[in-house]
Formats: structure tokens, sequence, C-alpha cells
């Protein structure tokens, strides 16, 4: 887990939960090209430390192709699962999610690509509601030459962007109920309505998560990051 790179124009914060002392999670905030914010968050399939060494291995692997395609979201994991697909054993694939965030005086646009990872949740401070954003993509390492589109969204002060692995909506209570997308992103909306800081809001959307399980023990690694538009 890296360090939280400082920017005037978001406020970033996140929550690491692994099942094991070590897990498959991965996340990397770097500033390119002066002012932008590429965010990588991805999950290998498996858990402890195999899957822990091959998030390693990714993280090498995503860093050099930041390089080439961090200002294109849609060839970043493009380029990134040709790689996988060279380095990793065939039972070995993993979801990403890679992100590039550009502001403005007026406005901030969040540009992005998935490999089958869960989908980003938004808040709009205008609308005082999350919505999922939807687009197509497949988990990398499972085959070669796949392609991947991009959707941009335009962004405002007080907006902010969650991003997490599926350990949080794959969440089952006692009577084998899923969590979801559609149950996470009113999670978010009531965090988000009653003003609290981002801090607090990720703090109550974990705590939200472990209300509807029902004291039913956690399966999977959690992951949750936030990012503020802040007004400047």
């Amino acid at each position: 887990m890296p360090e939280i790179p400082k920017f005037d124009q978001y406020r970033i914060f996140y929550k690491y939960l692994p099942l094991n002392p070590v897990g498959g999670d991965f996340i990397s905030l770097q500033r390119i090209d002066g002012g932008l914010l590429s965010i990588l968050v991805g999950d290998v399939v498996g858990h402890g430390i195999s899957a822990a060494l091959i998030s390693s291995l990714v993280n090498v692997l995503a860093n050099k192709n930041r390089e080439k395609n961090g200002l294109f979201p849609g060839k970043y994991l493009e380029n990134l699962n040709k790689e996988a697909n060279n380095y990793l054993a065939e039972d070995y694939y993993f979801t990403a999610l890679y992100g590039l965030l550009s502001s403005s005086s007026e406005s901030t646009t969040f540009t992005f690509s998935r490999g089958g990872h869960p989908y980003p949740f938004i808040y709009s401070h205008r609308e005082k509601c999350a919505k999922i954003f939807e687009i197509e993509g497949t988990p990398l390492g499972l085959m070669n030459n796949l392609t991947y589109t991009e959707l941009s969204v335009e962004l405002f002060p007080g907006d902010r962007i969650y991003i997490i692995t599926d350990g949080l909506i794959e969440v089952k209570n006692e009577k084998g109920k899923l969590l979801g997308n559609k149950n996470f992103c009113h999670i978010i909306t009531e965090a988000c309505n009653t003003d609290m800081s981002l801090e607090e809001s990720i703090d109550f959307i974990l705590n939200k998560v472990d209300e509807f399980s029902m004291g039913v023990p956690p399966d999977d690694d959690r992951f949750i990051l936030g990012i503020e538009i802040n007004v400047l």
C-alpha cells in the first residue's frame, strides 16, 4: 500500500483490510505529466502469500507500463494484459481499474477503463446521490489481444469517487443475501449526505458493510479508496 500523493485539487484516503497478514489487493497512486493523478486498483485471484507475490509482480509491470501508456487508460490495460499473459502462470489472473484524473479551473475529468473490476461509485454533490458508472472489461491475464474501452466523467467540487475491491460488495449476511452494487451505492449516498468528511465516510461505509453481514466473518480482502474534488 503506497503513500498518498499530495494534491491541492483532491483529498485522498483509503483503507485496506486484508483477510490474511498479506493479500492480493493492490493500489498505485502516481502523479504524472505535471498535475495529473493516475490511479490503479487491482485484485489478484486468491488469497495469502501466493496472491501477494503475484500482486507485487503486477505492480512492477504496471509501473513500467505507466511510463508509456499512463495517459491512455484503455491502452494502459491492453498493454498490462499483454505483459501479464507473458509472466503469469495459467491459474492466475486479476481484475483492475485504471483511471486518470485531470483538473482545470472549471472542472475535473475522470477517465477510466476496467478489466473485470467492480465499477467505480461516484457521488454527485449537486444531485446528492451516488451512481454506478458501468463499462465493460475482461479480467487481465486470461487471454491475449484484449481491447478495453474508456469512459470519461465530468466532476465538480464536492464530488467524490469511491473505488473498491469485490470483498466489499460480495459480502453476504447469515441468510445468504448478497450486499451488491445497489445497496452499496445507497450506503455511499447516506454517508455523503450527512456532511461527513471523506475519512469519516469511509469508516461509515465499512461499518455499514459489517452491520449488513450480521456477524458473518469476511472471506475476502476489503479495500476502499475515496477521492474528493476540492474547492479551490
